[in-house]
């Protein structure tokens, strides 16, 4: 049973977290979320590393586990974070910026649907989780730079 309810607690309880912890810390939020996601898709690398070296599979899969949930956990706080800054800095013409959010969004998954594939097809599930360490890379620079411009 609490396995089953735990994905809703999270999905009630989380955006209010981080909704609060952007109003109170934004500067340290927007560096923190993609910087521990990124540190969870790391865990998560690690995991499969371990495993395709058949070394340590209690190991390996402690680390999947936990880089699963820091990553989902703080995935949803890029959301809230996402929203929160595109309010700030577009208060007129706020339905064109979720607009063009969403439209990013779709491309990211077309990007996606055309590059994992073929990563796939040559380097396994370890050079697709290697090639998505890049956008986490690139949203922890992106969340620093935010964190230099932010309100505190």
């Amino acid at each position: 049973a609490v396995v089953a309810v735990t994905p809703l607690l999270g999905s009630l309880f989380l955006p209010f977290f981080w909704g609060v912890a952007f109003r109170d810390f934004e500067a340290s939020v927007l560096v923190a979320v993609p910087l521990v996601q990124l540190l969870g898709q790391g865990l998560v690398a690690s995991g499969i590393w371990l495993l395709d070296m058949s070394s340590n599979p209690v190991l390996a899969e402690v680390l999947l586990s936990v880089g699963l949930v820091v990553f989902s956990a703080f995935h949803g706080g890029a959301h809230v974070v996402q929203c929160a800054v595109l309010t700030r800095v577009l208060p007129e013409g706020l339905t064109t910026g979720f607009v063009a959010m969403v439209g990013c969004t779709h491309l990211v998954a077309v990007g996606c649907n055309f590059v994992v594939p073929r990563v796939l097809a040559v380097d396994g599930i370890m050079g697709v989780q290697v090639v998505l360490l890049i956008p986490g890379m690139v949203s922890t620079v992106a969340g620093c730079l935010l964190a230099k411009t932010s309100h505190q």
